[in-house]
């Protein structure tokens, strides 16, 4: 028997040697081949972990919404498990009666992934979204209508105005410059449309029209195409001549050797005066720039005429002319005025320089000496003048952009006036009492104005039904419902915005004819699952999700990811 003291006296350094000199092979090349001080160690790979992979459609999948919502269909309540007799999204008991005023009484319902849920909170969280339509109305002159306030409101202001102005376009082009001075603007055109005009002057795009309806108004904005100036680069940007490097000069003389006379070089179209002495320089002969000033000689035509080959006729890049005194001076004109990219930047002080000729004025001459306190106050007095000189330039300059823009708009809203006051005199003559019998309308609310914008495409220039964006948040804002009925119609005005595509559609006129839309419909804004909400398997195909097809797996990728 082996001795308990003898095998527990060996050290682990003792039996890693051992068990290396019996592992030893007896072959020459493992006899001389250099033994490590350390015993290799196995390298540990870190297993990586799967990526996530959304959940996918299977064989159980419901191919539509509707298809999902007809196979909800109640069970017994004994087929629920005892621990599950609850719905996971209401809490409700499924043998609970319904509360006292409340239709929550909870039939179980089992899906394909066999969770069991309420049949009524299924239908709610998985219902199809409804569609809401708002209609819009023509404006109206009825008695104590929108239209009849904004008639009225013309119709004083004309009659009061009529002796001082010509025409309408006139009398109404005044009337909305007096409604900029304080608490005018409210007394000229009343609680209801003030509102409406003030958005209108803020709206900050380039409008072509704006169309008055009963519960709407319509901006129709100008399409920002690829001819206009606001997306050409500018056609004066000068083209600089090209400076020639002593490496490039002998290939250059070599090429003009080479080039036949009657071969001239042709010349791009001439965009600005600048560019003239570049273009001259290889459309004039040497002896026809011989009264120019150096500048405007190009380099090559230097290097050529005063190196000469033997045995070689040099030739011009183009035909000798005939030197005119006015196209000298038109290029003696332009090179004076030629200048580089950099030396326009050079000549441009930043705010950097600024600082820094602010920093050597106060530090002073040498740089070392402190300026006087009453100096140093001077000069901060001096900077804080020129602050305040240019707060009042950009002041007046912000002030000015803001005429420009009423004035804009008002071009743009006088006809629209004209119009609407030129059909309400319409249907007061038309109307078989005295002209006055249409009563001044009653105090009309302020408007509850909420956003829309339209984008048309060129096929659909003559539908008058556009759907928009949700307006169920701006309505629940207001503390409106978001069923689209009438008295949401009637309570809410919407500031249409509507412009022409110009990313898909091409537009062949600048002006296109486009009737007043008659309605606006959207989709219930809020997302419908698809999924289980317990372990979010696919219910139904069609959602909102965007599915990914499972990529094909081999078995070789299989074997590696079990072991």
């Amino acid at each position: 028997m082996n001795d308990p003291e003898t095998l527990g006296s060996t050290s682990p350094e003792a039996a890693i040697e051992n068990d290396d000199n019996n592992n030893e092979c007896a072959c020459d090349h493992c006899m001389h081949a250099p033994v490590s001080a350390q015993p290799p160690t196995s390298k540990k790979t870190k297993k990586q972990k799967k990526r996530y992979e959304p959940p996918q459609p299977d064989a159980n999948t419901f191919t539509t919404q509707q298809e999902f919502l007809d196979s909800l269909h109640p069970i017994s309540i004994d087929d629920v498990d005892g621990n599950s007799r609850k719905c996971p999204i209401c809490w409700k008991p499924y043998d609970e009666a319904a509360d006292a005023g409340f239709d929550n009484s909870e039939e179980p319902v089992k899906l394909r992934c066999d969770h069991v849920f309420g049949n009524k909170c299924l239908k709610d969280t998985f219902a199809i979204p409804d569609i809401s339509n708002l209609y819009l109305r023509p404006l109206t002159f009825s008695s104590a209508s929108r239209g009849n306030t904004l008639g009225q409101s013309l119709r004083t202001y004309s009659t009061k105005h009529e002796e001082n102005f010509k025409g309408d376009t006139e009398t109404f082009s005044k009337m909305l410059v007096d409604s900029y001075r304080p608490s005018k603007g409210k007394q000229l055109f009343g609680d209801y449309w003030w509102p409406i005009i003030q958005d209108l002057q803020h709206n900050g795009r380039n409008v072509k029209s704006v169309t008055f309806l009963d519960n709407a108004v319509l901006i129709d904005v100008k399409s920002m195409k690829a001819k206009d100036p606001y997306f050409q680069y500018s056609s004066y940007v000068p083209i600089q001549p090209i400076a020639l490097t002593p490496s490039s000069s002998n290939m250059d003389m070599t090429l003009s050797q080479n080039v036949p006379n009657y071969s001239p070089v042709p010349t791009p179209q001439l965009y600005h005066p600048s560019q003239a002495s570049y273009m001259a320089t290889f459309g004039l002969s040497s002896a026809g720039l011989s009264g120019l000033p150096p500048a405007t000689v190009s380099p090559l035509l230097h290097m050529q005429n005063a190196t000469q080959f033997p045995h070689t006729n040099t030739f011009s890049f183009a035909q000798p002319h005939i030197p005119s005194p006015a196209l000298e001076q038109l290029v003696a004109a332009a090179s004076e005025t030629l200048t580089t990219w950099k030396d326009t930047l050079a000549q441009q002080k930043t705010q950097l320089d600024k600082l820094i000729a602010t920093k050597n004025k106060v530090k002073g001459d040498s740089g070392t000496q402190p300026l006087p306190e009453i100096k140093k106050e001077q000069l901060m007095a001096d900077q804080m003048a020129q602050n305040a000189a240019s707060q009042i330039a950009n002041q007046k300059r912000m002030r000015e952009i803001q005429e420009r823009m009423r004035l804009e708009f008002v071009e743009v809203l006088v006809p629209e006036l004209v119009r609407v006051y030129t059909i309400f005199q319409a249907e007061c003559n038309a109307s078989t009492k005295d002209p006055t019998a249409i009563q001044a309308a009653a105090a009309v609310e302020p408007p509850h104005l909420i956003h829309s914008s339209i984008t048309v495409h060129t096929k659909d220039l003559k539908n008058t039904s556009y759907e928009v964006a949700s307006l169920d948040r701006e309505a629940e804002m207001y503390g409106f419902g978001s069923d689209g009925d009438e008295h949401v119609a009637d309570m809410l005005t919407v500031i249409i915005t509507r412009v022409i595509c110009t990313s898909c559609c091409r537009i062949n006129e600048d002006d296109k004819i486009m009737e007043a839309p008659s309605m606006l419909w959207w989709r219930n804004d809020g997302n419908t699952p698809d999924d289980c909400p317990i372990c979010h398997k696919i219910l139904f195909k069609g959602g909102n999700r965007k599915y990914r097809p499972v990529p094909m797996v081999s078995e070789d990728e299989e074997m590696s990811d079990g072991i």
